[in-house]
């Protein structure tokens, strides 16, 4: 999402009166998950107390057999992070919401600890989340995105805002912080030339004015950087039609696969 785009959708989502949707969506931009790691929480991988989330399981559909419980995509993708605030506060509104529906519903709802569930109770099928976005930015006038972009948005926000890309790897859930870099390097470009000019004032008599300059927007790039950006944008789906693969989503997971296939490599010659 554009900088522009992920605020306003950001404070659409704090208003949106289902509470169901605004978790979901919270999660997807503000703790960067998978759709098969958002369907698979459960109430007991939140720790209302550590203001923590865990990610232990992921849920595919898989045709001809339906809804499939699997391990995360990578080893690494099996993860503790820690939430913003008003995610954590939105969960416990959401908890309590769904205990009295439950009661409502009584023997109706199938007793499980899903968080996200089906009006019976079972398991929410992954892509109905993409139903909840898509609904959500028709009302909200913003233009079409799909879920994974809410978890690039997360990654690029997080690398723009100068977190170490060891920690944004770590929540991302990559294989390897070489993983995240390769394919956030546009993002990477922008902090670099950050850097840069914070080292230049701290040698310069000017540096309380370097320091009150805005901290970088994801729209405010130069003409040099946007060109630069295109052409990686270009290099990048070109190689991922050269590979065969449809979505960024897909070419991430070949990424990991790799890297995995790599560590594997280097711990049997060791």
């Amino acid at each position: 999402m554009s900088d522009e785009d992920a605020k306003r959708f950001y404070k659409f989502i704090l208003d949106y009166p289902d509470i169901r949707y605004k978790s979901a969506m919270l999660l997807f931009l503000l703790a960067g998950f998978r759709r098969g790691e958002v369907a698979g929480l459960e109430w007991k991988d939140i720790d209302f107390d550590k203001g923590e989330i865990t990610v232990s399981r992921s849920v595919t559909t898989v045709t001809g057999f339906g809804m499939i419980e699997k391990e995360p995509k990578t080893e690494m993708s099996k993860r503790t992070l820690a939430i913003p605030e008003v995610l954590l506060e939105t969960l416990k509104e959401y908890k309590e919401w769904q205990t009295k529906r439950r009661a409502e519903l009584g023997d109706y709802m199938e007793e499980n600890d899903y968080l996200f569930t089906q009006e019976n109770g079972k398991r929410l099928y992954p892509s109905t989340f993409t139903g909840w976005l898509n609904k959500m930015l028709r009302e909200a006038n913003i233009d079409h995105y799909s879920l994974h972009s809410l978890r690039h948005t997360n990654i690029t926000l997080q690398i723009a805002a100068g977190v170490p890309i060891v920690t944004v790897a770590a929540r991302a859930g990559h294989a390897r912080a070489s993983t995240t870099s390769d394919i956030y390097a546009y993002a990477l470009r922008s902090t670099d030339k950050m850097a840069a000019d914070k080292i230049a004032g701290i040698f310069s008599a000017e540096e309380k004015t370097q320091e009150s300059v805005k901290p970088f927007e994801l729209n405010s790039v130069s003409e040099t950087e946007e060109t630069d950006t295109v052409a990686e944008f270009r290099r990048l789906k070109a190689e991922m039609q050269r590979l065969g693969f449809e979505t960024l989503e897909e070419y991430e997971e070949y990424l990991d696969f790799l890297e995995l296939k790599r560590a594997k490599k280097r711990d049997f010659e060791m």
